[in-house]
This record gives C-alpha cells, structure tokens and sequence, in this order.
C-alpha cells in the first residue's frame, strides 16, 4: 500500500507504472493465504486420521476383553 499510495489495484489509472507492482503483490498476499489455510487443512486431516485411528486401537482392545458368546 505505501508504494500505490494507498490505492488499490483497481483505483489505480491503467497506464500507472505502479499498477504492475500493485497487481503482482495482491496476488502473493492471495496465494500465501491460500497456502497457510492448505497447511491448516492439511494438519487437521493428519490430527484427524491419528484420533480415528487411536479410537480404533481403543475398540480393538475393548472388544477383545469380552468374553465370547
């Protein structure tokens, strides 16, 4: 924002040598957003895929305690 002078892409005049410079950065901004909320998704898949399987270790071992019919 300081090199646009607080404008945006899109208030800046088409013909503005700045617009390139502002048009580039938004789009990182953008995609390293993107790229931390992939990286949360992800991490909560992994937590997600241990729990199921810690719950499935857990009721392996509750059903082999009963006594068999």
């Amino acid at each position: 924002m300081a090199a646009s002078g607080g404008l945006t892409c899109a208030e800046l005049d088409r013909e503005d040598p700045r617009r390139e410079q502002v048009m580039t950065a938004s789009s990182l901004r953008a995609s390293l957003f993107t790229s931390v909320v992939a990286f949360g998704v992800a991490a909560l898949a992994v937590g997600l895929g241990v729990v199921l399987a810690l719950v499935a270790v857990a009721l392996f071992a509750v059903a082999r305690s009963l006594p068999s019919r």
